[in-house]
């Protein structure tokens, strides 16, 4: 799953957009398509824009795992993909129009869980990024729809895209692929501490709070526990505590009760 994350993030990453960009501005302009290039310029311009209000609004969900524009890959990998999607199929119905589309969407989904899943960005950092970038998409891809009166070569786009995001990954991978690793992958630091030394003071360096699913330091941590997982189970199902029933199919149907007992929900 890390190895999968991290490559997602490579088709998603700055300098693989950036090249597919290019390249496809290029194309475009050589076949004097301004009308393509000028939406172009203009979703990139907007994604940018986005991607540093996002990113000023709150750190990253790991300050060690997240980087500085960790939602600008979301954002411009939306606008960018979704672009040339509409570009690629103008004129075209039937199966060639919706396969670019269910393919960017897929595309789009790895990238976001991979950014997720490597603590690089906030669910609502995410969330908000999409939505607003699918809007700006819905505006720009009705604008060009409208004014545009001949496809921008489909096919040499396509062509293009691809090579160049390839081309693109592959050079992404074999030059920074360690770098990004160390930059973005888990760091586990293990530092042993004598029993009299943590019960003396170095208990009161853990993070007073767990950080919740907002990103705000909400979860108090009242508990410290050390020893076997069977031991503390043991006093705690003498002390009266009860395993939560588990998660299935069947128990998550007492979510949707007006008040059903807490010892019939699982976790």
């Amino acid at each position: 799953r890390l190895r999968g994350s991290f490559d997602a993030i490579i088709v998603g990453s700055g300098t693989v957009l950036l090249s597919i960009a290019l390249a496809a501005i290029a194309w475009l302009a050589w076949k004097r398509v301004w009308l393509a290039v000028v939406h172009c310029t203009g979703a990139a311009v907007f994604a940018l824009i986005l991607t540093i209000a996002l990113d000023w609004s709150r750190e990253a969900p790991l300050n060690s795992l997240g980087t500085t524009w960790a939602s600008g890959e979301v954002v411009m990998s939306t606008v960018l993909y979704r672009l040339l999607a509409v570009m690629v199929t103008q004129g075209q119905r039937g199966v060639r129009r919706w396969m670019p589309y269910v393919t960017v969407g897929m595309v789009m989904a790895v990238i976001m869980l991979s950014q997720l899943y490597l603590g690089a960005v906030w669910l609502s950092q995410v969330a908000a990024g999409v939505l607003l970038a699918m809007l700006w998409i819905i505006i720009l891809g009705s604008a060009y729809r409208l004014h545009a009166t001949v496809p921008a070569a489909p096919h040499g786009l396509t062509v293009i895209t691809l090579m160049t995001l390839l081309i693109a990954a592959t050079v992404q991978a074999k030059l920074h692929y360690e770098r990004d690793v160390a930059r973005i992958g888990p760091h586990r630091a293990v530092t042993p501490v004598n029993t009299v030394t943590w019960w003396d003071s170095t208990w009161r360096d853990l993070p007073p709070y767990r950080i919740d699913l907002e990103g705000e330091g909400k979860q108090p941590l009242t508990v410290q526990w050390s020893g076997p997982l069977a031991t503390i189970k043991t006093h705690l199902t003498e002390n009266g505590w009860r395993a939560p029933p588990p998660l299935n199919g069947r128990n998550m149907l007492q979510w949707l009760r007006p008040s059903p007992p807490l010892k019939d929900l699982p976790l």
